[in-house]
């Protein structure tokens, strides 16, 4: 079952006076206003989407030079939700995340190049059921930093994502053996990881 990870920043529904801030500076990720999805694909007939429902993470930004952006996020592996507790059950299992053992799925960022306007391409380590792969996120419509009207606190949003392959980070049951139509297997291998996320300014220590 590939895991395909999709980091995309939720601008929620707050409209920000966005002004030239731009200082670099620390955010904290907004469980409020931050999802955390995946999809798969399901014996070649559809894409069966989840998320994880506990996470936490920081961002360090500065909007001059974005380009020294570093991302650090952990998800606990036990959160996930698909909509049916029954396969929860069994995508906690041994069979894929094992999450008894591997209870973290964390990513640390190692650089970040500027990708077209308001984009970036962040590079850094994905661990995931004990195995650690290098991968590239897609970070799309940075938002921010700007002040939001309701907690009159410095918010920053966007979007990323990445498409990793399960087999990869060693989770490798195949439904046994089981095929859908056309031929593909029971549990793509491709899992597409997003995330709509906003976060919120760290005030610095004084």
């Amino acid at each position: 079952m590939r895991l395909k990870l999709t980091l995309s920043v939720l601008s929620t529904s707050i409209l920000f006076p966005f002004s030239s801030y731009a200082l670099a500076a620390k955010y904290e990720l907004d469980p409020v206003h931050t999802k955390v999805e995946f999809g798969v694909r399901h014996l070649g007939i559809n894409t069966v989407k989840g998320e994880f429902k506990k996470f936490s993470g920081t961002i360090e930004y500065d909007a001059k030079n974005p380009q020294n952006t570093k991302v650090k996020a952990e998800i606990d592996a036990s959160s996930i939700d698909t909509g049916n507790e029954k396969r929860d059950e069994h995508v906690k299992s041994a069979d894929f995340l094992d999450v008894a053992k591997f209870g973290k799925i964390t990513f640390v960022s190692k650089s970040a190049k500027i990708n077209g306007k308001n984009g970036l391409k962040v590079t850094g380590d994905l661990t995931i059921h004990g195995v650690t792969k290098s991968v590239v996120l897609d970070v799309t419509d940075i938002a921010g930093p700007g002040l939001s009207p309701l907690d009159k606190k410095q918010h920053l949003g966007g979007s990323a994502s990445v498409k990793i392959v399960r087999q990869d980070y060693d989770i490798k049951w195949n439904g046994g053996g089981m095929t859908g139509i056309a031929g593909e297997a029971a549990v793509g291998n491709d899992v597409k990881i997003q995330i709509d996320l906003d976060s919120i300014e760290v005030p610095s220590a004084k």
